[in-house]
């Protein structure tokens, strides 16, 4: 080293901070070891982000639209349209939607298309002959795909 930087050396670091520096046994007093506290709020993160990783794995995401469901016999049959026919993943008959009326799930078939182009689908309910709001899903998506794009 030359002179001049042993002197721009100087100038930047007061002559105490140079001398605790000198020896590599002075090194270790200022190095800074991280407590348990510091730790255990690693982990704890490391566990969180854990656990959203393997829920995202294996949780099944549903977009519901509102419909009209008719009960006949022991059937019901729904029709999906509109912005939802739009946005639905459903590829064709044999597909299956979940149905929600009120606090009831129950699983409808895709059974095709009517003259308007709505899909159809039926399935077995336990509800007197009648009209019914219900929500149907339309798309359901594993919540890591979400994550992952």
């Amino acid at each position: 080293m030359s002179n001049a930087e042993v002197n721009e050396r100087t100038e930047l670091y007061t002559k105490r901070s140079m001398e605790d520096l000198s020896s590599p046994d002075q090194l270790r007093d200022h190095l800074k070891v991280t407590g348990v506290p510091v730790w255990i709020i690693m982990i704890a993160i490391l566990v969180l982000l854990l656990g959203l990783f393997a829920w995202s794995a294996f949780a099944t995401l549903t977009s519901y639209t509102s419909a009209n469901g008719t009960v006949q016999g022991v059937v019901m049959a729904g029709t999906l349209q509109g912005e939802a026919l739009e946005k639905s993943t459903l590829e064709g008959t044999g597909d299956k939607m979940v149905c929600l009326i009120g606090d009831m799930e129950t699983v409808l078939t895709v059974s095709g298309t009517d003259a308007e182009g709505n899909r159809i689908a039926v399935g077995p309910v336990p509800l007197p002959d009648g009209s019914y709001d219900v929500r149907i899903g339309f798309r359901q998506a594993k919540a890591i795909e979400l994550l992952l794009n």
